[in-house]
């Protein structure tokens, strides 16, 4: 049966979307990403490392792999220890591919979860699709809703995507039509606010809006598209 929804995101909802995902999930770690180190140099970065500054430790071990030094991942992981949320991403892909590390779903997803606690919403929703799909052992959708849930309330659109399509078909999470509209709303508003090379669109793309496209693939009719403001063009 299709579903019909009015999708309303900037338009004033007779519901709090936001306020009921912070009820559900909880307060999202505050969003972080490493700075630019003021000195690039191979030197400078391995002083700031010893010092425990997790972006130089970060930038130190991606020199290193750029040169093949094999410590590189010991560093990485270093890095992530000490706080950098990229850095716990990089490794976790590193680690689930096995690229110049042993191959290690699990290991790739305790680093993701590690990312996400130190406010890297890329690594809240990487570590959601592993729980998804399984990659670590069982499938939990219900803790990939979670992760999901936060990394879209940190501004991260594909999570927000991922979790619309869980509300219509009812993975971890019940059903929820309307829900599911604003999240693919949310999703769209996201990436009119700025560019965002690592969720899929770069300076100047147009808004992709996957979320709204695919209501109706999800067996959900959006019979009132124009009720959300920043809809693809």
């Amino acid at each position: 049966m299709t579903l019909l929804l009015v999708l309303a995101c900037s338009t004033t909802p007779s519901r709090n979307f936001r306020a009921e995902l912070l009820d559900r999930y909880g307060e999202p770690p505050a969003p972080r990403t490493d700075p630019t180190p003021a000195d690039p140099a191979l030197a400078a970065l391995t002083e700031g490392c010893a010092a425990k500054d997790a972006a130089s430790c970060k930038h130190l071990a991606l020199a290193q792999r750029d040169a093949s030094e094999p410590v590189w991942s010991e560093t990485l992981w270093r890095a992530c220890e000490l706080g950098s949320g990229e850095a716990c991403s990089h490794l976790a892909f590193a680690r689930l591919e096995g690229k110049e590390v042993p191959k290690d779903p699990r290991g790739a997803l305790d680093a993701w979860i590690r990312g996400c606690k130190a406010g890297y919403d890329k690594s809240c929703f990487e570590a959601g699709v592993a729980f998804e799909e399984g990659d670590a052992g069982a499938a939990d959708p219900s803790r990939a809703a979670n992760l999901f849930g936060k990394s879209c309330l940190m501004g991260f659109s594909p999570a927000c995507q991922y979790l619309s399509r869980f509300h219509v078909q009812g993975l971890g999470v019940d059903p929820d039509p309307e829900m599911a509209g604003w999240l693919a709303c949310h999703e769209c508003e996201l990436q009119h606010q700025g560019a965002r090379p690592d969720a899929g669109y770069a300076p100047g793309s147009a808004p992709v809006c996957k979320g709204l496209s695919a209501l109706k693939t999800l067996g959900v009719s959006a019979a009132s598209a124009e009720a959300c403001p920043v809809g693809p063009p």
